[in-house]
């Protein structure tokens, strides 16, 4: 009888553990949603800003600090598009090269 209720004494014990253990990963997801919500507000905000939404309760410094951003990234975009448009045209020439030096082997 005393190994019996040793074994009980031991189940009920390591459900004790294991629901602890469930309880503690359970709080760490919702601190970590709430954390996860609450930079997704954030962002969302941001992202209303860069639109051009909500910005009546904005500061001039704010207002500015976003206008250097927009500019930085018309910045880097026209910098991407300048580097394409180069790449493209180096590549129309190289091919133009490839065709004349074909005829001029032809001929």
């Amino acid at each position: 009888i005393n190994k019996t209720i040793e074994r009980y004494q031991k189940k009920t014990k390591d459900i004790g553990i294991n629901s602890k253990i469930v309880e503690d990963h359970s709080q760490h997801a919702k601190e970590e949603t709430s954390n996860m919500m609450t930079k997704l507000e954030f962002l969302e905000v941001a992202k209303r800003k860069l639109l051009g939404d909500g910005l009546e309760p904005c500061t001039i410094d704010e207002l500015q600090q976003l206008e250097n951003q927009l500019e930085r990234s018309l910045s880097r975009i026209r910098a991407r598009k300048f580097r394409n448009l180069v790449f493209s045209q180096n590549q129309l020439f190289r091919e133009q090269i490839e065709k004349l030096k074909e005829k001029v082997i032809t001929f």
